[in-house]
């Protein structure tokens, strides 16, 4: 009469979007393991100070997770979304939590895989979005006055727009000073 435990795969859980107060995911393994003996259901517990959580080495156990990410308690593992941020639109992490469900007195290790997908977070930016020349002057613009970043993409994928020019202004780029464009993109 030896008991089948099945276990039903929380998630997947989504890493939290810039601004998103309520970040916390959780999930509980009772709530995801059930137990039959002999085709009939029976009581399953899972054993106190048994869950542990791996990196997912395709669905087996890689390296342990550094504790600082996920909090067990008990059979409830939970963990801080915005620590997973930078997972770009259709990146994931996974991994596997293992742990002991006691089925009429009997240890059965288990082991479930979940996954944690990425979402596309649209960049912030921090600097001025307006900025102001006086008639007959310049303006150097640097990264402070367009300070902006994107978690999901390093700076240098951003790309800046100028929406809104003077008709009598143009653009040049430090970089190549000599390439210049008026604001309606015409090369002068």
């Amino acid at each position: 009469n030896t008991p089948i435990v099945s276990v039903t795969p929380p998630g997947p859980f989504t890493e939290a979007l810039e601004g998103e107060t309520d970040t916390i995911r959780t999930f509980d393994l009772a709530d995801a393991t059930t137990a039959s003996v002999l085709g009939s259901p029976t009581e399953v517990t899972i054993a106190d100070g048994t869950v542990q959580l791996f990196v997912s080495a395709g669905g087996s156990a890689g390296p342990a997770v550094d504790p600082s990410l996920f909090t067990i308690s008990g059979s409830t593992v939970s963990f801080d979304s915005i620590f997973f941020d930078t997972l770009g639109d259709g990146a994931s992490a996974s991994f596997v939590a293992t742990y002991d469900a006691v089925v009429d007195g009997n240890v059965l290790p288990q082991l479930v895989e979940f996954t944690i997908d990425g979402v596309n977070d649209a960049p912030l930016t921090f600097g001025s979005e307006q900025i102001n020349v006086v008639s007959g002057t310049t303006v150097a613009v640097n990264s402070s006055m367009l300070n902006a970043f994107d978690v999901d993409d390093n700076d240098d994928g951003l790309t800046i727009t100028v929406t809104t020019g003077s008709p009598d202004g143009f653009f040049a780029l430090a970089a190549d000073p000599d390439r210049l464009a008026d604001f309606a993109g015409h090369r002068r």
